[in-house]
């Protein structure tokens, strides 16, 4: 994505705006990110890179997005069982040492 320095999307390449249709906010707008809710509890994890380009010679934002909430929430629910019994839930051994 590229965005400009009002933080306003310019250009999206089709991979971005498929990932991005169906969020609860218009997607033209960075800024409205920082401020997400969804209402329903779900949550989106993205991995961003981001630099600074001169397009036209003015500054815009380039932007890498990756959707990572699935991995996230298995790296969450793997951590959890770590210290926690699969079965009942409660906290293990492990996790009284801690």
């Amino acid at each position: 994505m590229l965005a400009d320095e009002n933080l306003n999307v310019k250009h999206a390449n089709p991979a971005a705006v498929q990932m991005l249709k169906s969020l609860p906010f218009a997607a033209e707008r960075l800024a409205e990110w920082l401020e997400l809710r969804f209402e329903n509890g779900q949550r989106l994890v993205l991995l961003v890179n981001a630099d600074y380009v001169l397009v036209d010679n003015e500054t815009h934002t380039l932007l890498i997005l990756q959707d990572i909430t699935v991995q996230k929430m298995q790296q969450e629910e793997i951590a959890f069982l770590a210290y926690h019994d699969p079965l009942t839930r409660l906290p293990n051994r492990r996790y009284f040492h801690e």
